[in-house]
């Protein structure tokens, strides 16, 4: 299992705390993921140079100011081996010592490059090969998953370090999933989560399977309440649906929709494409709740997102930790892609939609 500790929670500080760089990052292995961290402090101290330093007293004195989105814009592309060549070179120091192979030379080329949110602006930039991720950029190349692991012996992150199919843990051979097998969608239509006195129906709402894929122009909720990226969107929440399925109950690309079941309700305008299967409904993932979002006649509340409509089940399997590739965590207590088993309730809206 993953390591626990209390943190206490000093509320009347929580906006310094926000508009400041802790002093952490600078701290040894004060920066990392995926099992490797590494120290910042050199890139503290720059940043309290570019952005200025806090004057007011309190918890967050004298540390970098985060006044906007474009200060933590630079305090990442400073903090990150993505984006800053002499991090990038300094952060193999823990994978190298995992592995005994020198790695390092995969950021030495780009070791006097830094990247800033000014020259991002100006034009697109690659980013630096990092110990983050499993691909290798040095060199021009560009990036194809697993090239650390297979071309630099980086062992993956699995119980015998290379790629393996079986699961020799005590529940996955009591469930039978040792290896992979295929498991049908749970029948969450039939107990209920598209019937009953709280799903009020009609002969003409349609009755989709419902999917959450990711979003073409976001990043889970980040960036999907930009203004310039919604205009390659609807401006709002959407529901994408068959081109044949919208015209059996009248609806045309556009109009406005509830998307409802047992777990809650969903507002957004119709994408009708030839593109979707018939008998399928997609809403993009984390659409955020700030733009063109409307009442909902069932709810009476603002329309919801995808995970209105979908509840978390527990798999015991992926509550397995410490066994390989197996490490539990809080975000991740449920299934993959649960919302596949899920059905939904899609109508048109009748008369003005209210805001």
């Amino acid at each position: 299992m993953f390591n626990l500790k209390v943190v206490e929670r000093p509320y009347p500080d929580i906006y310094k705390m926000y508009s400041a760089l802790g002093p952490n990052v600078a701290k040894p292995g004060g920066v990392g993921a995926k099992g490797v961290s590494w120290s910042c402090a050199p890139e503290y101290e720059q940043l309290k140079a570019r952005l200025g330093v806090v004057s007011e007293p309190g918890v967050s004195e004298g540390m970098p100011r985060i006044d906007n989105a474009k200060d933590a814009c630079e305090i990442m592309l400073a903090l990150s081996p993505e984006s800053n060549g002499d991090v990038g070179v300094r952060s193999w120091a823990g994978l190298e010592k995992q592995t005994g192979f020198k790695l390092n030379d995969l950021s030495r080329p780009v070791q006097d490059q830094h990247l800033t949110f000014e020259g991002i602006t100006a034009r697109p930039t690659k980013g630096f090969t990092s110990p983050n991720w499993s691909g290798i950029e040095v060199h021009g190349r560009t990036y194809a998953p697993f090239e650390l692991n297979v071309q630099r012996l980086v062992p993956f992150h699995t119980l015998t370090g290379r790629q393996h199919f079986y699961m020799d843990h005590e529940w996955m051979r009591g469930l039978g999933e040792s290896l992979p097998v295929y498991r049908p969608p749970l029948s969450l239509a039939a107990i209920g989560e598209i019937s009953g006195p709280r799903i009020p129906r009609t002969d003409k709402d349609l009755v989709l399977n419902f999917l959450s894929p990711h979003s073409k122009w976001s990043i889970h909720s980040s960036y999907s309440d930009n203004h310039i990226m919604r205009e390659l969107s609807r401006g709002g929440g959407e529901i994408w649906l068959n081109n044949d399925d919208a015209a059996s109950a009248g609806i045309a690309d556009n109009d406005w929709l509830e998307c409802f079941n047992a777990n809650g309700v969903f507002m957004g305008r119709a994408v009708v494409s030839h593109r979707i299967p018939h008998g399928k409904t997609y809403i993009h993932h984390a659409q955020e709740r700030t733009v063109n979002v409307p009442l909902s006649p069932l709810s009476g509340t603002r329309g919801g997102t995808h995970n209105s409509l979908t509840r978390p089940l527990v798999k015991p399997t992926q509550m397995i930790g410490g066994y390989g590739q197996l490490s539990y965590f809080f975000n991740y207590y449920g299934p993959t892609g649960c919302q596949r088993d899920e059905f939904v309730v899609v109508r048109k809206v009748q008369g003005d939609v209210r805001f």
